[in-house]
């Protein structure tokens, strides 16, 4: 099995092979990848796609990609959603929040972006939305935009100070795993308009820290979005800045985000995944069985 798209060149025939496929921007969005990126996923990936016995998809909408992109049957799909990690459950202790937000110099609370800083996030559209809920709504939160830098990142610099927001937008940079859940829990909401994404990991964990989100309406955002996130189209900056003053604002909403948390994190729960991946295996070596007549192995890539 291999977790990282791409199957061993040497693959032993008595062996069936499982790949989990994260997203196939590369086919989908190509001119959001470098050049070396686009080319080696169309050699390697494509590759591995049509060569595995079965495939785990991260999402029912990346399932849908490789059927249609690639030609893939769908019986030889299974999506199986990736785990949240336990640690967002845990939420920090109200003082601890506190203690953080002070530390950031952020106590009247902010709008959390949390990812690359690339052009596939859509981050110079969330700083028009941004700039114009606070003139629409007038909202005085801060936006934090935390994460490492991606290519042609200027653009989003550069956005911020067209619009004369360099002391309301914030960058951090690089959040490490262990800081990450204190972002989460001293976040008024999240915002993670990306266009496009294998599964958008950081929206299910968002919403399994309890806090509300705004997430595009494409690809795969829905579905980690568990019908409470606020989804809108990722180009409309009006309904992106509606969408921030409610999830700022909405009291019933915020309720409903800590109540449904413990939920979303059964949902996408390291047991779930464990579970749905076995299953893919005893599917993967029965019908390699049938084609091949020989003894099964697994295969591991680590």
């Amino acid at each position: 099995h291999s977790p990282v798209n791409i199957l061993p060149e040497l693959l032993p025939r008595h062996c069936a092979g499982v790949i989990t496929l994260h997203d196939l921007a590369f086919l989908r969005f190509p001119n959001v990848l470098t050049r070396s990126k686009r080319l080696y996923h169309r050699t390697f990936t494509v590759r591995s796609i049509r060569h595995a016995t079965m495939i785990i998809s991260v999402s029912e909408s990346t399932k849908q990609d490789a059927v249609e992109l690639v030609g893939i049957p769908g019986a030889r799909i299974q999506t199986v959603y990736p785990c949240v990690d336990s640690q967002f459950s845990n939420v920090p202790k109200e003082e601890e929040v506190h203690a953080f937000r002070k530390k950031q110099g952020l106590m009247d609370g902010f709008l959390l972006y949390l990812g690359t800083l690339e052009p596939r996030k859509n981050i110079t559209t969330l700083i028009e939305a941004y700039a114009q809920s606070r003139k629409t709504y007038a909202i005085r939160e801060k936006l934090v935009l935390a994460g490492g830098k991606g290519w042609l990142y200027d653009e989003i610099f550069e956005r911020v100070q067209q619009l004369d927001l360099e002391t309301e937008v914030i960058f951090p940079g690089f959040v490490s795993d262990a800081e990450q859940r204190f972002w989460y829990a001293a976040a008024s909401a999240f915002v993670y308009p990306s266009l496009y994404e294998g599964f958008g990991i950081p929206v299910a964990e968002a919403l399994v820290s309890g806090i509300p989100v705004v997430t595009s309406n494409v690809s795969s955002l829905p579905e980690a979005g568990a019908d409470i996130a606020l989804c809108i189209d990722p180009h409309n900056v009006e309904a992106m800045a509606a969408a921030i003053y409610t999830a700022l604002t909405e009291q019933a909403l915020r309720q409903k985000c800590r109540t449904m948390a413990p939920l979303i994190a059964q949902r996408f729960s390291t047991q779930k995944m464990a579970e749905q991946t076995i299953r893919v295996y005893e599917q993967a070596a029965t019908l390699h069985k049938a084609t091949q007549g020989r003894t099964q192995r697994v295969s591991f890539v680590r």
